[in-house]
């Protein structure tokens, strides 16, 4: 749940639909269905709680790599690098 408040406060300004819970494949069918420009879901697999992360796709449902979004978080106004 605080990552999920943080993902939609760190969106804030966006136009945002919220799907609730559902699994990977679905996101992605929902990403590609509803032609979105993005998006992202809270995810920690089958792994503990406290390892959470999110999966990123950008149109189509393409995944976005790690070094990509590191390159969108450099770009985006307001989000400061810390290394």
């Amino acid at each position: 749940p605080l990552l999920y408040k943080a993902a939609i406060k760190g969106l804030k300004g966006k136009k945002i639909i919220k799907a609730g819970l559902t699994t990977t494949p679905m996101f992605y069918f929902l990403v590609a269905k509803l032609k979105a420009d993005a998006g992202i879901i809270i995810t920690a697999s089958h792994n503990p709680k406290k390892y959470n992360g999110l999966k990123v796709v950008r149109r189509n449902a393409v995944m976005v790599s790690g070094k990509e979004i590191l390159k969108i978080v450099k770009q985006e106004p307001g989000i400061k690098n810390n290394g």
